[in-house]
């Protein structure tokens, strides 16, 4: 229950990196169950995906409420990479249509992006990807990548200057420099 609350939803298969450190999907499965028989969890099947999901009883009204949700102004915000919602990869990509690998590890020759690379959400969407850089006072833009089909405009654009202006300041900056292309 934990891990389920921690990341809000998960594969009712128990497979996935969501489920990492908790065992393996054939030990994960009889307690789902268990706890869908229980009333604790709930079966959540997503149009167009095979995969179906467990969240929360808790959970429920809100996912309800989200699925009527239409968002006028949305914020964008730069999620770390180990942040939980990217914890299964799988589920982001199947959700979303977003692949996202954290290349840290990966080595430089074989990177499609860059070293820390943060996904961009904007409201419900994945946009795109940053990879922001503070030396000294600055905050160094060094990569910004947006997603296929997504189109720049003004909006998106109050939105991000926003968005970064207060990643400024959550990392202590006195400027911001970019490195790479800037959005427009």
């Amino acid at each position: 229950m934990r891990r389920i609350n921690s990341v809000g939803m998960l594969p009712m298969s128990g497979a996935g990196a969501g489920w990492l450190g908790r065992g393996t999907g054939l030990q994960i499965v009889p307690l789902i169950k268990k706890l869908l028989k229980k009333k604790l969890l709930v079966e959540v099947a997503v149009q167009g995906i095979k995969q179906h999901y467990v969240i929360s009883v808790k959970d429920k009204v809100l996912l309800k409420q989200a699925s009527r949700l239409i968002i006028k102004n949305p914020n964008i915000v730069f999620l770390a990479p180990l942040d939980n919602l990217l914890w299964d990869r799988k589920m982001i990509k199947d959700l979303f249509g977003f692949e996202y690998i954290w290349e840290v590890y990966t080595p430089l020759p074989k990177r499609k992006h860059g070293y820390y690379v943060l996904p961009i959400l904007y409201g419900d969407k994945f946009i795109g990807r940053l990879e922001p850089v503070k030396k000294e006072n600055t905050l160094l833009i060094k990569g910004f990548w947006l997603e296929q089909g997504i189109k720049w405009d003004k909006k998106l654009g109050q939105a991000f200057a926003s968005a970064l202006k207060g990643f400024q300041k959550y990392c202590q900056t006195k400027s911001i420099k970019w490195e790479c292309k800037r959005p427009r």
